[in-house]
């Protein structure tokens, strides 16, 4: 598991080096609005499973 975390670690680096050297720091924040709703969809996703849960606590 730890290896697979530095795997995708490096890759995002390579990205970063990518932009910098290229000059293409545009595309910086279309990756970052793009990870933004990929992580806000995947928190929707597991609050709809809890959701059965917390209506019968109440």
């Amino acid at each position: 598991m730890i290896k697979n975390i530095q795997s995708n670690l490096s890759s995002i680096a390579e990205l970063l080096s990518l932009f910098r050297k290229s000059g293409r720091f545009i595309l910086i924040p279309l990756f970052l609005i793009i990870a933004i709703t990929g992580v806000a969809l995947l928190a929707i996703q597991a609050f709809e499973y809890a959701a059965p849960f917390v209506y019968t606590m109440f």
